[in-house]
């Protein structure tokens, strides 16, 4: 993918001043301050939202930093740089290499092949032992990073069952991140996805810095490649040693209708009444441009419009409903358009309250009489207000998608 430099004009309608930004060397160039690998690993951990994931893999959107240097192979003194996990379980491992460094090709993607391996071999509990160790923290930082320090019980264990199944399944987003990704480590890739198919996919980020006049930067993420994902070969993780077996196994037709025979027959046992009534909510929820999805619960989305979604609304198996995350895309929108939502949502359910702090503009929520989990019933009664709440959120983000285009 070819990509000019960006431009830094005065105003939109008739700049008089263009000035082309220069690309920064990672290397201290011609009196230039140079920057380190550290840097990429920071402004990830910090800002994971910069990430182009949705052009990568949308099942991967909405990621959260959980840590940084995870200890995964300790024996040789070897460190993730950013592990980042979504709230459904989804696992992203990025190694962040600069084009300074000549061995840079082949030696990040044995290293990001091997952090995978081992991270393979963990199960929950080893993880959240690992990322202890990391962050120094006590607990368990996995659902704090993720979830947030509140998070109810029903989607704690969401969280860690969707990491379990990551892990036993070896269903990981490996990025190599970059101040200027190589042609050669674009090869390496497409031979290892020839040659052996793998259940994970590889993304190529590279992330160039440019100086500004006033003496700023800009960072400017942008996706290169990625790998198509064929789930015919699974890792086997050792329980005894350090080896990596790769087995091919026969496909399996699809699961999706499986699950959703189990999701409406765990609904059924709460209300007998309940499974026609969340798929005729579905429908509903489809027919207003939603994107809907099917993991342990189902998730509700709506595009925003810059490569992102927002989680509109969750229902569990067991009767709930959830009102969280719509806020997490606010910061990148530049308005707070799912606190506005949330905010509706609250004032349509009776008892409802919006729940969060302005220390943390990500991880507002609904709840009702104090208690973050929802009753779907009570969902179900107020759905044609809170349908029209998700419509005008849509035609908010359509507004603005408008607004951007012209």
């Amino acid at each position: 993918m070819a990509w000019g430099d960006p431009l830094l004009i005065d105003n939109l309608e008739n700049p008089t001043k263009v000035t082309p930004m220069v690309r920064q060397a990672s290397g201290r160039l011609s009196g230039q301050p140079g920057y380190r690998e550290n840097l990429l690993q920071h402004l990830i951990h910090v800002a994971p939202g910069c990430l182009p994931i949705r052009a990568i893999d949308p099942a991967f959107t909405d990621l959260r930093a959980v840590c940084t240097e995870l200890p995964l192979r300790e024996d040789v003194g070897r460190y993730a740089d950013n592990l980042l996990i979504n709230p459904d379980g989804r696992i992203c491992l990025i190694e962040c290499k600069l084009s300074t460094n000549a061995h840079a090709d082949r030696d990040v993607l044995a290293q990001l092949l091997d952090y995978a391996a081992a991270l393979g071999r963990l199960d929950y509990g080893g993880l959240r032992d690992r990322i202890r160790q990391a962050t120094g923290k006590a607990g368990d930082p996995i659902l704090d990073a993720v979830l947030g320090t509140e998070a109810d019980l029903d989607r704690a264990e969401d969280l860690i069952v969707g990491v379990e199944r990551s892990l036993r399944r070896g269903e990981m987003l490996l990025l190599i991140v970059g101040d200027r990704i190589r042609r050669n480590t674009e090869r390496l890739v497409d031979l290892l996805q020839e040659r052996v198919n793998l259940g994970f996919t590889f993304g190529l980020v590279e992330m160039p810095v440019f100086a500004t006049s006033c003496g700023t930067y800009i960072v400017q993420p942008r996706v290169l490649m990625r790998t198509e994902v064929v789930t015919r070969t699974v890792f086997l993780a050792a329980t005894d040693g350090p080896e990596l077996s790769v087995k091919k196994v026969e496909e399996k037709a699809p699961g999706g209708n499986l699950a959703e025979q189990e999701f409406f027959t765990e609904l059924g046992k709460v209300d007998p009444i309940l499974p026609a009534q969340v798929r005729s909510l579905l429908d509903r929820l489809a027919d207003l441009g939603c994107d809907v999805q099917l993991l342990r619960k189902y998730n509700i989305y709506l595009d925003d419009g810059l490569g992102g979604r927002i989680n509109v609304l969750s229902i569990g198996s067991r009767g709930t409903a959830y009102a969280w995350f719509a806020t997490g895309r606010d910061g990148p929108l530049g308005r707070p358009l799912g606190r506005e939502y949330l905010a509706e949502v609250a004032r349509i359910l009776p008892g409802g309250q919006l729940h969060g702090d302005e220390a943390h503009p990500g991880d507002w929520s609904v709840r009702v009489n104090g208690r973050p989990t929802l009753d779907l019933r009570l969902l179900l009664t107020h759905q044609d207000a809170w349908l029209a709440a998700i419509a005008t959120l849509r035609d908010k983000l359509q507004e603005l998608q408008r607004e951007r285009d012209t």
